[in-house]
């Protein structure tokens, strides 16, 4: 039986899902999606938002979520990891940094998501937000998730994807230097959501073991080995074939832009006053067009000595979670004549990066100017684009002179 932890403030909290306990809910079930992070959660989210009008055809809801967050639930996490200093890049990102917005937030969100999910008129709701895995540590925050959501429906089931941790943790990476990184790559260590015993029976405490969809990121485990037939099919959608399909989401640069974004990051901040820088942005959309398959990977040795550590509560997790009895959770592991590809960076390579990234923003203004039917002309933007990688290139020149 799923559990209820009521701490603090929120014991007493008079919100508009808790006072509906005495009331039938409106809802047959809601699908909680929790990630992982980096199990192709972005492109799950966008096919359900552009997908958003056939869904609520056949019943399904899925909610806009908050001001600028339409495809994805960040306010769940928002309110969940409320004071427990977690999340204060999801409170920057969702332009909650002033304490008096925040706690607004805090008062306003499970009757916001109540009242949305009430007017629907659907019988299946699905929720999605990855940081409901990585940001909550506790059965305590986790029961927070449960109540609000829980009275709104007679059956609530958490759909999660597990990715091999070294795989995870790569792509990771990759993440974190297009969110501005700087350091060099490594394989981390006390990292508790990568513990997926004890993940999961955190969730299965509070909303019961019988209620966790537990899938598998790899190809040969999903369904028709494709994400969106596997996860459309986990929610009971089989309309596949009038989805509309977003391309892939968040694609891996490869290492060698990935080593030269890191760098430039040393040199541009990706943080605005108010919000995002979006210059840093473009940068980041330029090396996207020109990014290779070549992504980064670890040896072999390195990743299956990361792995090891995870060895015995990932059998756990296949014969508690999957009824697998020979304790078998992924179908692939590193292979053993795996050559590393990490990140690397020589001038050369620089400069032709450089030189993409000059090329893209020279075609990126021609267009511009082009709808707008103006005579070609070298802005002043321009200019200072291409000079601005000339000096660093040439400094890139010195350093390795």
């Amino acid at each position: 039986m799923p559990i209820l932890r009521r701490t603090g403030r929120w014991a007493v909290t008079s919100t508009y899902a808790l006072r509906r306990r005495d009331r039938a809910p409106f809802l047959e079930r809601i699908f909680l999606h929790v990630g992982l992070e980096k199990t192709g959660t972005t492109t799950l989210q966008v096919a359900m938002a552009v997908n958003r009008q056939l869904l609520r055809r056949y019943g399904y809801v899925f909610p806009e979520g908050l001001d600028n967050f339409s495809s994805y639930h960040i306010g769940l996490a928002l309110w969940a990891a409320a004071n427990s200093g977690t999340v204060p890049e999801l409170r920057h990102a969702a332009g909650l940094t002033s304490r008096k917005a925040y706690d607004t937030f805090l008062q306003s969100y499970p009757r916001q998501i109540a009242r949305e999910l009430a007017r629907s008129g659907g019988h299946t709701a699905i929720l999605s937000n990855e940081h409901c895995s990585s940001r909550l540590g506790t059965v305590a925050e986790i029961s927070k998730i449960h109540q609000i959501i829980a009275p709104l429906a007679r059956e609530c089931r958490v759909i999660i994807y597990l990715r091999r941790q070294d795989e995870l943790v790569t792509s990771h990476y990759s993440t974190a230097v297009r969110s501005g990184a700087t350091h060099e790559f490594y394989f981390p260590k006390g990292i508790v959501w990568l513990d997926y015993l004890n993940l999961l029976e955190m969730w299965a405490q509070v909303f019961g073991k019988e209620n966790l969809s537990v899938r598998i990121f790899e190809p040969q485990q999903l369904k028709d080995r494709d994400l969106l037939t596997d996860f459309f099919s986990t929610i009971g959608f089989t309309r596949y074939d009038e989805l509309r399909r977003p391309r892939d989401q968040n694609q891996s640069f490869d290492r060698y832009v990935l080593e030269f974004l890191r760098r430039f990051n040393a040199h541009s901040s990706i943080g605005a006053e108010s919000g995002v820088n979006c210059d840093r942005r473009r940068v980041e959309e330029a090396l996207a067009a020109i990014t290779t398959r070549e992504c980064l990977r670890p040896n072999a040795e390195a990743a299956a000595a990361f792995l090891s550590q995870f060895a015995a509560s990932n059998a756990e997790v296949a014969r508690r979670f999957l009824n697998r009895e020979d304790g078998v959770l992924f179908a692939r592991a590193p292979l053993r004549d795996q050559q590393a590809r990490l990140p690397t960076l020589d001038v050369d390579r620089a400069i032709a990066i450089a030189v993409a990234l000059w090329q893209w923003q020279e075609a990126r203004l021609r267009a511009r100017m082009k709808e707008r039917s103006q005579p070609p002309h070298r802005s002043a933007l321009t200019r200072l684009f291409h000079c601005s990688f000339v000096a660093r290139c040439d400094r890139l020149l010195e350093s390795n002179d």
